[in-house]
This record gives structure tokens, C-alpha cells and sequence, in this order.
């Protein structure tokens, strides 16, 4: 005689019903893509420090940081990752608050900008050099409300050239994209 549990056929198709939805719920959670809505967010500008004294790169740095700045914007919204608010007033306002200090490390002025801009998050990247060949890129992502960091992601990159400041910029909105992407 084999050895089986011997269930009354009512509680084998509840259990089998109960399992069904268990499974069919787990399934549907891990493939239901992301219902989310782009919030508004503002990016700041990158910034610069490190090994900035060689007043031979001061103007390629200079481009290098106006180019990529709107470039992590503009791929930032190309990839629908967040609605970023880049508008003229916006931009100026920004800029107006980054002459006189660094905005990655203010003490939360970042939080007061993204705030008056109407912003839900801001992020703020830099990059730092080490020489002329290394180079890290740096971003967070700090909820306005809360002040809470939500992500922060460094990346290599060699070169102080265009190429390379693309493809790390590429590679950050990815790195961005991945995390926002997440439903939490």
C-alpha cells in the first residue's frame, strides 16, 4: 500500500484554488510593468573638482560641463525616466544659485531650489578629477520633500574628452533609468 495523504476531494480544490492564486498573484506582480507617472524633477548642473588648476583645460572643462549638463537633462527626458524641469527661468535661477558655491555640497540649498521650482526630486551630479585621464562621475537622487538620498552612483571614466564624458553620461542614465524603473 503506498504511502499518500489522503485529503477529502473538497480540500484538495480548495488547497488547489489557494495555490492557483497564490501563484498566478506572485507571477503577475513580478511581470506587471511599473504604473508610474514622471515626476518633475530638476537636474543641476555638473560640477567640477579635483585637479582643476591646469589653466590650459579651463575652457575644454568649461564645455565639457555646459555641454554634458544639458546632455544628462535632454537624456534624462529622451528615455522618459523623469519630467525635467529645464525651462529658461528655471535654468537661470540654477545658475544664479551655483555662483557662489558648489550645489552638491550646500547643506540642502539643493532641497530649498528643487522646492521653489516645483520640483518632487533633484539630481545633483559632479564630477571629480583626479588627473587629467581619471576622472568619476558622480550623481545622486535626493527626495525634495524628505531630503531622504534615494540613490547615489559613482563611475570611472578615462579621458577628458568628449568620448568620454559621453559615454559616462550615457552610462549614468542608464544607471538611473534602472533605479527609477524599479517599482518600489
Amino acid at each position: 500500500m503506498k504511502n499518500r495523504l489522503m485529503l477529502n476531494p473538497g480540500i484538495r480544490i480548495f488547497l488547489f484554488i489557494a495555490l492557483s492564486i497564490i501563484v498566478r498573484n506572485t507571477l503577475a506582480d513580478e511581470t506587471r510593468p511599473c504604473q508610474k507617472t514622471l515626476i518633475p524633477v530638476i537636474s543641476l548642473d555638473i560640477e567640477l573638482l579635483g585637479d582643476t588648476t591646469v589653466e590650459s583645460m579651463k575652457k575644454q572643462d568649461e564645455f565639457l560641463l555646459n555641454k554634458y549638463s544639458t546632455e544628462l537633462r535632454l537624456r534624462l527626458t529622451e528615455k522618459r525616466v523623469f519630467t525635467i524641469i529645464d525651462d529658461k527661468e528655471s535654468l537661470t535661477v540654477i545658475n544664479k544659485a551655483a555662483e557662489n558655491q558648489f550645489l552638491h555640497r550646500c547643506n540642502g540649498c539643493e532641497l530649498s531650489l528643487a522646492k521653489q521650482l516645483g520640483a518632487k526630486q533633484v539630481v545633483v551630479p559632479w564630477v571629480f578629477r583626479m588627473s587629467k585621464l581619471v576622472q568619476t562621475m558622480f550623481v545622486e537622487l535626493r527626495d525634495v520633500e524628505t531630503g531622504v538620498l534615494l540613490m547615489r552612483q559613482s563611475l570611472d571614466f578615462r579621458g577628458n574628452t568628449e568620448d568620454g564624458w559621453d559615454h559616462v553620461t550615457n552610462r549614468m542614465v542608464e544607471e538611473i533609468k534602472s533605479y527609477v524603473s524599479k517599482c518600489h
